[in-house]
């Protein structure tokens, strides 16, 4: 009886320390539209792609825990909160998510200077995307300043956000250990 009750909570505690990476994206959405917009003279508001920043490692190192359905919905969220053309940052979050997962066999092998290149690429691909399509949807594009604010702060704060992935990516079980 006791064997059977341990094994029910270390299925518990398997799934809540899976669902941690989950978690850790709603908070990073949350602190980012609720408490950083941070006005930077000659530039104005500017807002870190701090989802983004989960979203490339996550599909990096554990893609099976940032599937598109979290992807799409948290962009949905996003546009929610943002005000913003519903379903922009959905579309760009699903599409970040499948180019980074086709490259993760690349990713995987490489340093650290590397990936934080590569996140670079995306996170100028995505932001000057969000900027075109809100421009198309809106028949008027927005200031380019604050968006390459936002991606050169952006691009700044991955290694220390990434510090906090990688924190929270060594207290996930291992898939060998969850089935044994």
């Amino acid at each position: 009886m006791f064997g059977t009750d341990s094994i029910g909570w270390k299925k518990i505690e398997i799934v809540a320390r899976l669902s941690v990476p989950q978690i850790l994206l709603i908070f990073l959405l949350l602190l980012s539209y609720i408490s950083l917009p941070l006005p930077l003279p000659y530039v104005g508001m500017v807002r870190p792609y701090l989802v983004l920043m989960g979203i490339y490692y996550w599909s990096v190192y554990r893609p099976t825990l940032v599937p598109p359905v979290l992807c799409f919905g948290l962009g949905i969220i996003m546009d929610i909160l943002s005000g913003g053309f519903l379903g922009l940052n959905a579309l760009v979050l699903v599409a970040v998510q499948w180019i980074v997962r086709g490259q993760r066999r690349f990713l995987m092998g490489q340093p650290y200077t590397t990936s934080w290149a590569v996140f670079a690429l995306i996170l100028i691909a995505s932001a000057l995307a969000q900027w075109g399509l809100y421009g198309l949807a809106h028949l008027q594009w927005p200031p380019l300043l604050p968006v390459a604010g936002s991606v050169i702060l952006s691009f700044f704060l991955f290694p220390f956000v990434t510090l906090l992935f990688v924190m929270t990516h060594r207290i996930l079980p291992v898939a060998s250990r969850m089935l044994g």
